[in-house]
């Protein structure tokens, strides 16, 4: 009778340990569902600003008064805003695909370098035309106005960065820290990646 109660007693003791295993793999795949799902909505409104980022790049094209010495360093922008909405589609459709994140991230500064490079270039040529005020004086209107739209772009989407990115190090560091480590082996999971934070361009 004793023996009895003895198996029983161990077997009530096995089959609180798997209770216990279960709820404990039930809750670690429920906290990386909801951090994933997190970092899938922080990057919508990152997405819906690039987006608008791209369309007022394009739209520029049909009111542009860019001065002939810029217009080389304005037309490289376009190639590169198109790169950046073909990486923005991949990028869109798995936000934690490290790969295609850090391809966009680059295309991104590459873009912002352009942009850079045709400010410099355009505010050389505006100087270089004030032998014509008038002229001179449309093409540095246009481009004040146009810097201080891109800066305006550009400091609303770094918000938005820094919370994607906020999103992305809490889903990381419950990959990196036990027991989280052990069960994101088990499902494969891998670390996700944020963008390079950098200020307001010229």
């Amino acid at each position: 009778m004793s023996a009895m109660w003895a198996s029983a007693w161990a077997l009530g003791w096995w089959l609180l340990a798997l209770f216990v295993l279960l709820c404990w793999c039930v809750g670690g795949y429920r906290r990386f569902k909801r951090l994933r799902t997190q970092i899938r909505a922080a990057f919508e409104p990152v997405d819906a600003q690039l987006q608008q980022a791209l369309h007022w790049l394009h739209g520029l094209s049909d009111q542009a008064q860019v001065p002939p010495a810029a217009q080389a360093a304005f037309q490289a922008l376009q190639p590169t805003a198109d790169l950046l909405s073909s990486a923005l589609a991949q990028v869109r459709a798995n936000p934690l695909h490290a790969e295609a994140l850090a391809q966009l991230d680059g295309i991104w500064q590459s873009l912002q370098a352009a942009w850079q490079a045709y400010v410099q270039t355009a505010e050389r040529a505006a100087t270089a035309l004030q032998s014509c005020a008038a002229e001179e004086g449309t093409h540095t209107l246009w481009l004040t106005q146009t810097v201080a739209a891109w800066q305006e772009q550009h400091t609303v989407l770094l918000h938005r960065l820094q919370a994607f990115n906020q999103a992305v190090q809490a889903y990381n560091q419950a990959l990196a820290l036990a027991p989280g480590s052990w069960w994101a082996k088990v499902l494969g999971l891998h670390p996700a990646r944020g963008f390079a934070l950098s200020t307001p361009p010229l």
